[in-house]
């Protein structure tokens, strides 16, 4: 009854919008700021039907991520590997 997309805009932001089967599709609303990630690197995954986490690259090589969890939303954003710790795209 619910589904997640996540996006990258072009100004490098983490974006997200939800579905529920009694609402439909809400507003899209950022989980990371511009300049956040770089073009087409970003994953998710849910753990739990409370939990979600993003992960993106950020355009130093730099792995982040944030969390959601059903009873605090959305946390800030916060680095899990170095710059440098993925190659750059040629």
């Amino acid at each position: 009854d619910h589904a997640d997309a996540y996006w990258i805009t072009p100004d490098g932001r983490i974006e997200t919008n939800f579905w529920t089967h009694t609402e439909g599709w809400h507003q899209p609303f950022s989980i990371a700021p511009p300049g956040s990630a770089a073009p087409g690197a970003i994953a998710t995954l849910s753990r739990a039907v409370d939990h979600a986490d993003a992960y993106w690259t950020t355009p130093d090589g730099r792995i982040e991520t944030n969390f959601w969890t059903h009873a605090e939303g959305w946390h800030q954003p916060f680095t899990i590997a170095p710059p440098g710790s993925v190659a750059k795209r040629s």
